[in-house]
Order: structure tokens, then C-alpha cells, then sequence
């Protein structure tokens, strides 16, 4: 009984170290894949830190494109309106024109004929 207690006893001490080996390469697959999936997480999120700047950027120019756009909109406005001013200002002179030349039409007409009308009881 002694001798089969010993006997277990030795068979026990190297089931151990046989489970502490295993135990070990088993921890070192667990710490490698975790060190494995950290790199991962860690590439994921500087990449998305990336995308992060690069939209935060976009945003940035696309409003400074705006204000330029804005500022291009009040200055066609503007020319718009000088441009809409001279026409009118030309049309009126247009049609002013058009009045003083149909009026000196109308004064050389009459003209001629009160010349020819006071010749004609001249004679």
C-alpha cells in the first residue's frame, strides 16, 4: 500500500509538470493572439483616426469654398446690378433720342412746308 501510494504519488508529480508544460504553451498561444488582435485593434483605430483628420479636413476646405462662393455671388450681384443700371440709364437715352429725333423730324417738316407754303403766296 505504501509502494502504491508512492507510485501515485510519483505518477502525480509528473502529470503535473506534464500540465504545466501544456499549460504553458497553451498560455503563450493565449498571449500571442492577444497580442496579435491588440496590434490589430491598434492599426484599426490609427486608420480610422486618419479618416478622421482627412474628413475634419474636407470639411474644412469645402467651407472655405463656400465663403469664396459667397463671396464671388455678392460680387456678380453687384455687377449685375451696375449692369441692369446702364441699360436702363442707355435706354432711357434710347428713347430720349428717339423723341428729339422724331421731334426735329417733325420741326425740319414743318419747316420746309411753312418756307414753301409763305414762297408760294410770295410769287
Amino acid at each position: 500500500a505504501v509502494s502504491l501510494d508512492q507510485a501515485l504519488q510519483g505518477d502525480m508529480k509528473f502529470n503535473l509538470m506534464r500540465l504545466n508544460e501544456a499549460f504553458m504553451d497553451v498560455s503563450s498561444d493565449i498571449d500571442k493572439d492577444r497580442h496579435h488582435k491588440l496590434a490589430i485593434l491598434s492599426g484599426l483605430v490609427v486608420v480610422l483616426i486618419m479618416l478622421l483628420v482627412l474628413v475634419a479636413k474636407m470639411i474644412v476646405n469645402k467651407r472655405k469654398e463656400v465663403k469664396k462662393l459667397r463671396v464671388v455671388e455678392e460680387r456678380l450681384a453687384r455687377a449685375n446690378l451696375a449692369k441692369e443700371t446702364y441699360i436702363t440709364e442707355f435706354m432711357g437715352l434710347c428713347s430720349s433720342h428717339t423723341v428729339y429725333s422724331n421731334f426735329k423730324k417733325v420741326h425740319i417738316k414743318l419747316t420746309i412746308k411753312l418756307f414753301y407754303f409763305e414762297y408760294k403766296f410770295k410769287v
